[in-house]
């Protein structure tokens, strides 16, 4: 949407006095926007969709519901125990059940669904992290005898509540309530990355709002984490960069050992799309690289070519693999510090005999005296049309990674 302080949700939220309280007050709001949207939908078959997406049992799905907020003692009216589930409703990817006390933790649970047949307590949370101590006490005291949490990601919501408004065509208050549920679940960095995330970027910054900049630091920790659970790897997920005033791009990583010291994979979003690519932009990274080169070069061209092999059979439906070199100039102000020195597609270097890219590969990676070692990445860039609501995102990304898994190899990095 053009203006996120148009959508209905938007408007919960207020100034905060800090950043924990921040956190509590969205997770709070989102837990209220769900139970508008059910009250709202529940004279809709949208409901189905909806309540399926809780784990509501299939043979409750078309019973009549009812919906109240921060709950704090059992209903005489509920159906008996063994009736009663809890559900976490979390940022994801997968949630972690510590027994770390939490200082928030209160006896009222975040929201009830019930029905003369079964009651669901929903307790939600930004993060993926929530205290077994708290999951307890709301079983003490709303009498939920299951020993057994569910539990379901915000996109897993954000998913439904689309599925849903497609078959609300005919039904005008129901699907209007369901896009700005959507809309809102999407602004805040659940569901992908969205028009407002990149075209962010492409922003004067008195025009950028925080709400979407906390959205894209979500959904980039989403992404990456999703990606690194796919592809395999133990490396560490880190959480995206500081976003800048005047930033024109946000970078998520996966990283072995420690930030900086090592080669890592980076994703990196800004208003044109989405780039993927090795990375190693210090001093320790690129004299590995220059080692590496000078011991088996061939090796690395063997590398080349097998990232360059499927071009341009399919370059239709999926962007090339280049090399690029990227100069970094000291005492210059911070985006003109990174000098674009080189960016070629692999498909036509790999065309050239192994003597000609060798020498190509000396010259291109020689660190310029006087400056910092240079930025050299296996990248591969997607335009905004291939991962705006593209939920098989962090698949494609998760191939592309196991694509540079031979050159991680090479680097003596291996991914496990």
């Amino acid at each position: 949407m053009n203006d996120p302080h148009l959508n209905i949700f938007h408007s919960y939220r207020g100034p905060s006095a800090s950043e924990g309280a921040a956190t509590r007050q969205l997770e709070d709001n989102l837990t209220r926007a769900l139970i508008i949207t059910l009250e709202k939908i529940r004279q809709s078959a949208a409901r189905v969709e909806m309540l399926r997406s809780l784990r509501i049992p299939v043979t409750n799905l078309n019973e009549p519901y009812q919906c109240r907020l921060q709950v704090s003692k059992e209903d005489p009216d509920w159906p008996r125990s063994s009736k009663r589930r809890l559900l976490v409703i979390h940022g994801g990817p997968t949630l972690n059940v510590t027994r770390e006390h939490d200082a928030t933790m209160t006896g009222r649970v975040d929201a009830i669904i019930a029905s003369n047949d079964f009651v669901l307590a929903i307790e939600s949370k930004l993060g993926n992290q929530v205290s077994e101590g708290q999951l307890d006490r709301h079983r003490a005291t709303l009498g939920i005898t299951s020993a057994g949490t569910d539990d379901i990601t915000w996109t897993d919501v954000f998913r439904a509540a689309r599925h849903a408004r497609l078959s609300t065509k005919h039904e005008p208050i129901v699907h209007f309530v369901l896009k700005q549920f959507e809309e809102y679940l999407h602004m805040n960095g659940f569901g992908g990355l969205t028009e407002e995330h990149l075209s962010y970027f492409a922003l004067r910054q008195e025009s950028r709002d925080d709400l979407v900049k906390d959205g894209i630091r979500r959904a980039l920790t989403e992404l990456i984490t999703t990606l690194a659970k796919i592809w395999g790897t133990d490396w560490n997920v880190h959480r995206p960069g500081n976003i800048m005033n005047g930033g024109r791009d946000a970078f998520v990583k996966l990283a072995p050992g420690r930030e900086g010291q090592s080669p890592h994979l980076s994703v990196v979003i800004g208003p044109a799309g989405l780039d993927i690519f090795e990375n190693g932009e210090t001093e320790r990274p690129f004299s590995r690289f220059r080692k590496a080169l000078k011991q088996d070069e061939y090796g690395l061209i063997e590398v080349l070519r097998s990232l360059g092999t499927d071009w341009p059979q399919q370059v239709a439906t999926t962007p090339t693999w280049r090399l690029s070199v990227v100069r970094r100039i000291p005492n210059r102000p911070r985006f003109d510090h990174y000098h674009p020195a080189l960016d070629i597609v692999i498909a036509t270097l790999v065309g050239w005999d192994d003597a000609h890219i060798s020498w190509f590969l000396e010259s291109v990676t020689e660190k310029p005296e006087g400056e910092h070692a240079p930025e050299i990445k296996l990248i591969r860039t997607y335009p905004a049309d291939l991962i705006i609501n593209n939920d098989d995102l962090p698949a494609q990304l998760a191939a592309d990674a196991s694509q540079l898994e031979p050159f991680f190899d090479w680097l003596g990095e291996p991914v496990r």
